[in-house]
C-alpha cells in the first residue's frame, strides 16, 4: 500500500503500480505477454491489506468505512481480459478518480489528527520516506475520543462516558483499555502507571477505577511508586 488518505467519514488505502507493457489477466496472476513473466495480482494483496488496516483500526477503537483501490498509472500498459472491477483504477481513469476524490465533503477535527498520529507512530520497519511528524507528550491533546464522530467524551457518572455531539456511550473499562493501547503506542518511552492513564484519559474522575482495570487487564510490575504495568 502506498497510500492512506483520511476522510471525514472514510479512508481510502491506494496501492499504486508502474507495470509497462501488454499483459494479460490469468485467474489470480498478471502475465506479461512478450516476455511470459508471471506477476500475482496485485489486487489480492490490496485485499488482505485492507482487511488486516480494518482489524487494526477496530483493535484502536475507531470506525471508518474503509475503501481500497488499485491504481495503475503508467499509460504505456494494456491490461487484456482485465476485469470490470471498481476498485481498480487504469490510466484513463485516473483524472476522474481523482476528480470523484476532490469532490468528496471533507471536515476533519481533533480525533481525525490523533488516528494519524497513531498510524505513523506505527512500527514500518526500515522504509527510508517514512515521515514520523514531531510530537511530544505535554503539547498532545489528552482525552477519550467517540468511536463513532471522534471527538472528545465527557464524563456521565463514575462509570460511563458520553459524547455530547454523537450521543455515544461507553464505558469506563473500555475507554481505560482503549486510552492505555493508545499510550503505550504514542509514547513507548514512558511506563504506565495510574498518574499517567488518568491524566491521558482526563475525564475518567476515579483513579482507583483505573488503577483496578491496570490490575484486571495488565501484569503489575515492580513495588511502590515505583510500580508500573505491561
Amino acid at each position: 500500500m502506498d497510500t492512506l488518505i483520511i476522510f471525514q467519514k472514510t479512508i481510502y488505502l491506494v496501492d499504486v503500480k508502474n507495470y509497462e507493457g501488454d499483459y494479460e489477466f490469468e485467474s489470480k496472476n498478471l502475465k506479461h505477454i512478450k516476455t511470459g513473466k508471471i506477476i500475482k495480482d496485485p489486487y489480492i494483496q490490496l485485499q488482505r491489506c485492507e482487511t488486516m488496516f480494518r482489524q487494526l483500526l477496530q483493535e484502536l477503537g475507531f470506525h471508518f468505512n474503509v475503501e481500497a483501490y488499485l491504481v495503475y498509472i503508467n499509460s504505456e500498459l494494456t491490461m487484456y481480459q482485465a476485469p470490470q472491477n471498481p476498485s481498480i483504477i487504469f490510466p484513463t481513469q485516473i483524472v476522474r478518480f481523482m476528480q470523484t476524490l476532490n469532490k468528496i465533503p471533507t471536515k476533519l477535527n481533533s480525533g481525525h489528527e490523533k488516528l494519524a498520529d497513531l498510524l505513523i507512530s506505527l512500527d514500518l520497519g526500515d522504509y527510508p520516506f517514512t515521515a514520523k511528524p514531531n510530537y511530544d507528550y505535554d503539547r498532545t491533546i489528552k482525552g477519550v475520543l467517540s468511536a463513532c464522530c471522534h471527538q472528545f467524551m465527557e464524563a456521565d457518572g463514575d462509570t460511563k462516558l458520553r459524547c455530547c455531539k454523537c450521543g455515544l456511550e461507553d464505558s469506563v473499562e473500555s475507554a481505560v483499555i482503549r486510552c492505555v493501547e493508545e499510550f503505550k503506542i504514542l509514547f513507548p518511552e514512558r511506563r504506565v502507571t495510574t498518574t499517567e492513564i488518568y491524566n491521558w484519559c482526563k475525564v475518567v474522575r476515579s483513579r482507583r477505577a483505573i488503577t483496578r482495570i491496570l490490575k484486571k487487564y495488565y501484569r503489575l510490575c515492580g513495588k511502590g511508586r515505583f510500580s508500573y504495568f505491561v
